[in-house]
């Protein structure tokens, strides 16, 4: 379904209001991390789960997307094809596993920080391994990679391609202005973990734009996200 103008600004507004706590938290998840972890964790599940269900929920009702339009279907390229789609569940995580690898080892080894930026990195709340923090360890590493994994890829990806025309030139400018944004919102991390997130966002936002298949590229993500965070 193609939106309206007013469905567009309608849709904008509810993408700047789940997007903006991810380039405000690199101002106050530090002081909370150090020295106050019960708000931290109050703050993380809110901004991460209770805002992205309702800003859903939201644009449902709103008539903004379907579940399907946002690519949480089998369908790829419009069409129901399981085994293209079951393809694209393995070869998309492994492109884009091998692609952040290879990016991280460049841009972390060659490029400055660029700017001073927080201490903090999320690996920080992750409990070290141990029979005590078993449990608290793999909850946190769950919430901290499905979140990410979910949650920025119906918000950058699926519901931001929605702002956007079909055809090359809405293509275009979904890929760019939508990783523009991805990127911006690492400010936090740096140059180079900037430039690994825009990286990676030009290439989760071709192959969504291409294959309209959201899953993919959630697990990807997520797999991704795991690595990191438990090393």
């Amino acid at each position: 379904m193609t939106l309206t103008a007013r469905q567009r600004l309608e849709l904008a507004a509810l993408l700047a209001i789940g997007i903006t706590p991810f380039y405000l938290n690199g101002l106050y998840n530090e002081t909370l991390a150090k020295e106050h972890r019960a708000w931290f964790w109050v703050v993380e599940v809110f901004t991460w789960i209770v805002m992205p269900a309702m800003l859903l929920i939201v644009g449902r009702l709103r008539g903004l997307f379907t579940f399907t339009e946002l690519g949480l279907s089998r369908k790829v390229c419009r069409r129901d094809l399981p085994w293209a789609f079951l393809a694209l569940l393995v070869i998309i995580p492994f492109l884009a596993i091998r692609l952040d690898m290879v990016v991280y080892q460049w841009a972390h080894s060659s490029l400055p920080s660029g700017w001073p930026h927080p201490t903090f990195h999320y690996s920080d709340v992750v409990p070290l391994p141990g029979p005590d923090t078993g449990l608290w360890r793999l909850l946190v590493l769950l919430h901290l990679c499905m979140t990410a994994g979910v949650v920025e890829e119906i918000l950058y990806r699926a519901m931001f391609d929605r702002l956007f025309p079909r055809g090359w030139a809405g293509g275009i400018a979904f890929v760019i202005i939508s990783t523009l944004v991805f990127a911006g919102a690492h400010w936090e991390g740096g140059l180079p973990n900037v430039t690994e997130a825009a990286i990676l966002g030009v290439f989760y936002a071709t192959i969504y734009r291409l294959t309209g298949n959201l899953w993919p590229l959630m697990l990807g993500h997520t797999i991704i996200d795991w690595y990191w965070f438990s090393s």
